[in-house]
């Protein structure tokens, strides 16, 4: 099945993913639950695409799209205040 574009905010995966995880991986990898990671996919903070046509097919998310994602989060630490 081929992907024709973006649809309902969500963001096409990387061309080329070779590694696309399913909603547990990317829970377990995230450490958040099902509730969460279906918000952050469905307003495209995190990259995903349904692998069906029907509404509640389920989500996939590449491994490239979240790692980019968490080096996004990534909090780097400013000057001590003095």
């Amino acid at each position: 099945m081929a992907y024709s574009g973006q649809s309902q905010g969500h963001q096409r995966p990387h061309q080329g993913a070779k590694n696309v995880l399913k909603r547990s991986e990317v829970c377990k990898r995230l450490g958040i639950g099902k509730d969460e990671f279906v918000r952050l996919a469905r307003t495209g903070e995190l990259p995903a695409i349904r692998t069906g046509n029907a509404p509640n097919s389920p989500y996939r998310v590449s491994e490239r799209d979240l790692e980019e994602y968490i080096e996004r989060r990534r909090v780097v630490p400013t000057g001590a205040a003095s």
